[in-house]
């Protein structure tokens, strides 16, 4: 799960930057290697900055879930992985 977390972190944070200054700045700015810069900036090309921020925002929620006992982590990525993959956030 922090992985996943990690990886939509990148996507916002890319996009943002993206939006602002363009994909050069990427590998810069998250101090990634170039190759990983690229592929995170082709990925959020599937995504707006407000379906991301929504998706971080549904994953935070999922995280406190799961940390209090309102919901198992098995639970918890099916209805990220439907959610996502229908569009529903």
């Amino acid at each position: 799960f922090g992985m996943i977390v990690r990886q939509f972190r990148l996507l916002l944070q890319a996009r943002e930057i993206i939006d602002e200054s363009g994909e050069a700045e990427v590998a810069k700015t998250l101090k990634l290697h170039s190759f990983v810069a690229r592929k995170i900036s082709a990925q959020t090309q599937h995504f707006s900055l407000k379906e991301l921020e929504a998706i971080y925002f549904l994953l935070h929620e999922m995280d406190v879930a799961m940390k209090t006992g309102g919901m198992d982590g098995d639970t918890a990525l099916e209805i990220l992985i439907t959610r996502v993959s229908n569009r529903l956030i």
